[in-house]
């Protein structure tokens, strides 16, 4: 079981710097550090892939607004929680496309569902590699804020690069990969 302190002490931990006890804690300079980043390198680090733990499903509101300018029909809401679309359910052999425009989904298919990666802030689903790359997305961020010690700042973004690639490499194995699409090329290529 972790949580947001734990997660953060494993950042400062490889800064070499003091742990928090809290992440609001006034008297802590690095807990004021880590507050100000923490939500922002947590959702970029669940946005740099589709992470098993981090994934919905969802069928989406269609909006009454019609498109003006682009040439969909339709425009969808996408949730409120969304990071960052995996798929959808739209045809794209057949030439179905959409567009995110901010935070919705332009096509012209009456319905519309999609996998998505949410914002999953809950610590406790996390897996211990993406714990492992968060930390160290953190540290990544608050390197030089914190040391200001510059060969450590790129020592500390190597380490993080190779914790989010093998996070990454590790979840990926976890399930069976999608099967790929015949698109337009591959069946003008067979003709």
């Amino acid at each position: 079981m972790s949580n947001k302190i734990e997660i953060a002490n494993v950042a400062l931990t490889a800064l070499g710097a003091d742990p928090i006890t809290s992440l609001s804690d006034p008297e802590s300079e690095n807990a004021r550090k880590v507050n100000r980043v923490y939500d922002t390198v947590r959702k970029a680090t669940l946005r740099k892939h589709f992470w098993n733990f981090a994934m919905k499903e969802a069928q989406l509101a269609r909006l009454t607004t019609v498109p003006v300018l682009d040439d969909y029909t339709y425009i969808f809401q996408l949730p409120s929680d969304y990071i960052r679309l995996k798929k959808t359910d739209l045809d794209i052999a057949n030439g179905d496309t959409y567009k995110i425009k901010g935070r919705c989904i332009y096509c012209n298919s009456t319905s519309l569902k999609i996998e998505y990666v949410y914002d999953c802030d809950d610590p406790n689903l996390y897996d211990a590699e993406f714990i492992e790359a968060f930390a160290a997305a953190l540290a990544d961020v608050l390197a030089y804020p914190i040391t200001t010690n510059a060969t450590m700042a790129q020592t500390v973004k190597a380490e993080a690069r190779d914790k989010l690639r093998t996070a990454k490499s590790t979840d990926s194995m976890e399930e069976t990969p999608d099967k790929p699409t015949r698109g337009s090329w591959i069946r003008a290529r067979n003709r």
